[in-house]
């Protein structure tokens, strides 16, 4: 399993520098997969998706879970290694995420704004 999980680090370290993503994006990839791994106790593909689904749905109901940006690099990560085994039917499978929406931030105004 461990020489296995190394050919795909190598090819993920790869697909990142290739890509033009940041050496931390392959650092949180990497992470979330181990820690996907250690959770089910096999590789991702050994795991039915059912199960997969059933372990993100958890996650995203669970207030005590993991941030919205962890919980992307675990959807993404898991597609790059489905990608990369030649899997895409699994990688598809993956729940797409929305973008977050996010307000503009307004400084404070020293001066009154209008004036008598």
């Amino acid at each position: 399993m461990f020489l296995r999980c190394e050919k795909v680090v190598r090819k993920l370290e790869q697909q990142v520098t290739l890509r033009g993503q940041s050496f931390s994006t392959l650092q949180n990839y990497i992470r979330r997969i181990a820690l996907f791994v250690v959770h089910f106790g096999r590789l991702p593909e050994q795991i039915d998706p059912e199960e997969i689904n059933e372990y993100l749905a958890a996650l995203a109901r669970d207030p005590r879970s993991v941030s919205r940006s962890s919980f992307k690099h675990i959807v993404y990560g898991l597609r790059y290694y489905y990608r990369l085994l030649g899997m895409n039917k699994n990688a598809i499978a993956l729940p797409s995420l929305k973008k977050d929406t996010k307000l503009p931030v307004i400084g404070y105004l020293h001066k009154p704004v209008i004036q008598s």
